[in-house]
């Protein structure tokens, strides 16, 4: 049976990963040492030397992991207490499967608890598919980042990708 599992969670890695490249063309490193025009998806090269780029890149990534780690308005779950988190909240939850390899779910992250400091009539929640496969698979996440809300315990929106501020405030509503 785990051995089932595994496959299954290899395809699902193997989905989300063909999902990424083809949908996903920055790479997230670019978007620490890049500028990035937003009308035209055009990505223009600072000035500065490639050297400086890097050291720019991993201060920016020790800062976004620092943030994240900081933020308490999202808990992060796991199956032991999805149960009660989840379908029994008397909130809406936006639950946000995500895993700690994932590119997208990095970006996507710092966005969530943006939202989440600001929107106090709905729970938000992290779940890590690697650490809770079995909830990965029962709600038929395929690729990650997925954002799956719920009300009254039941799924009743769904987002699969990277998305943006406004397209995630759209979704919890």
């Amino acid at each position: 049976m785990k051995d089932k599992i595994k496959i299954i969670v290899l395809i699902i890695i193997f989905i989300s990963l063909l999902f990424v490249s083809n949908n996903i063309l920055i790479n997230p490193k670019d978007l620490n040492t890049n500028k990035i025009d937003n009308n035209t998806n055009n990505i223009k090269k600072s000035g500065s030397s490639v050297e400086q780029q890097n050291n720019l890149s991993k201060e920016n990534e020790i800062n976004v992991l620092e943030e994240s780690n900081m933020n308490e308005q999202v808990l992060e779950i796991g199956s032991e207490n999805f149960q009660k988190e989840v379908l029994e909240s008397d909130k809406k939850v936006l639950v946000d499967f995500y895993a700690d390899w994932c590119g997208p779910c990095k970006r996507l992250s710092p966005i969530i608890e943006e939202i989440a400091g600001e929107e106090e009539q709905v729970k938000f929640v992290k779940l890590n598919i690697d650490d809770a496969q079995d909830i990965a698979i029962e709600y038929q996440v395929m690729s990650i980042p997925t954002l799956v809300i719920f009300e009254n315990g039941k799924e009743v929106n769904r987002s699969v990708g990277l998305i943006d501020k406004e397209k995630l405030k759209e979704l919890i509503k």
